[in-house]
Order: structure tokens, then sequence, then C-alpha cells
């Protein structure tokens, strides 16, 4: 797909090293990754911990904030808007 567009370098989202690597590969050069911020909670926590020591995925268990891009709420076409952005 991003050879039929014509791309030669992305800024990817992704916290997968590995899918940066694959990109470099196959001569898409990566200009910036922008961080999933997934601050962990109980439920998902081990998950998460066995991404990053399995796979190396880079995530932050301290829980920065999170990124002016991030802060919107997912919305799916057709979904209500969250409650509090109602007006």
């Amino acid at each position: 797909m991003i050879r039929s567009l014509d791309l030669r370098s992305v800024r990817v989202m992704t916290n997968n090293p590995d899918k940066i690597a694959q990109l470099e590969r196959n001569g898409i050069a990566v200009s910036g990754r922008i961080p999933h911020v997934l601050p962990p909670n109980p439920h998902n926590r081990f998950y998460l911990e066995t991404k990053a020591n399995r796979s190396g995925h880079y995530i932050d268990f301290a829980g920065k904030p999170h990124l002016d891009e991030q802060r919107d709420p997912v919305l799916v076409e057709g979904m209500a808007a969250p409650e509090n952005d109602r007006d």
C-alpha cells in the first residue's frame, strides 16, 4: 500500500520496534515515531508487560502524559459522541 502511494518516508504511530525495522528493510524511511500512550491498569498491565518483555515494544509504565494528537476520543462513524463532549 505504501509503495502504491509512492511514499518514501512515513511517521509511524507505534510502540513496535519490529514494525519500524520492517518498513526500513523495505525501503521506507521512518522520519518519526508517535508512541501509543497506554497507561497500565490492573486489567492490561500483564499484557503490556508481556509485549514489552517478549517483543521489545516501547511501553512507558510510568504513565507519560498524552500527546495533543492522542487527546481526542476515539469515534467511529455513526457512533454517538461521548457524554462529556455533547452540548
